[in-house]
């Protein structure tokens, strides 16, 4: 059917809504379901070098390690400003 449709624009001269016509038959043809997309899985280098990391910025990170240490938040934020978002570090600078 659609190439019957893309021939009559073809003949009427309109080659725009030829050319429109063929975008949207490959735009379709190449479109997937969102289910089928294929994830791209994280790597365990990635994940490892997060937990090596305290993010400041996350208020649940922060509160994490206050709790862990049995400091404040704000101790906390003081620490990462000091000596960096190194979660070694942080924690030993939190310890003494």
């Amino acid at each position: 059917m659609a190439d019957s449709i893309a021939l009559a624009l073809f003949r009427s001269g309109s080659l725009i809504a030829l050319l429109n016509l063929r975008f949207l038959s490959a735009l379709l043809l190449s479109y997937e379901p969102r289910g089928a997309c294929i994830m791209t899985t994280q790597t365990k280098r990635g994940r490892a070098q997060d937990r090596a990391r305290v993010a400041g910025g996350q208020d649940h990170e922060v509160r994490y390690e206050a709790e862990k240490e049995g400091v404040s938040r704000g101790e906390v934020k003081d620490a990462i400003k000091q000596v960096g978002n190194s979660r070694k570090k942080v924690e030993a600078k939190l310890e003494g």
